[in-house]
């Protein structure tokens, strides 16, 4: 019987794919260092209150691309601004127009 990886494929077409990014979530700021080294991510996904552009410069000098979700509360452009000025790589949202007006503000 196969088994079923976390991301719902089965563990044999895993083991055919020469790449399967690797995105985890990032506990708490303190351990970047240990999920980049233990886990080899493509990206990690960051809890909105715990970016920083210093987190986000050393997940990219390691060649990690930094996801979040701006939902909730942290829908504003000013939230959304300050996250591209710190270099984030993906926010996760349903208000598009939020992100493109905080795009043009960058």
């Amino acid at each position: 019987m196969l088994g079923l990886l976390p991301t719902g494929l089965p563990t044999s077409s895993y083991l055919k794919t020469p790449w399967l990014p690797c995105i985890p979530g990032l506990p708490a700021p303190k351990d970047l260092e240990r999920m980049i080294d233990s886990h080899h991510p493509y990206a990690l996904d960051v809890n909105w209150k715990d970016l920083s552009k210093e987190l986000i410069e050393k997940a990219h000098a390691k060649g990690v691309k930094i996801f979040s979700d701006g939902f909730g509360e942290n829908q504003r452009i000013e939230s959304y601004v300050q996250a591209i000025r710190a270099g984030i790589d993906v926010i996760s949202t349903n208000k598009v127009s939020v992100i493109c007006e905080a795009a043009k503000v960058k």
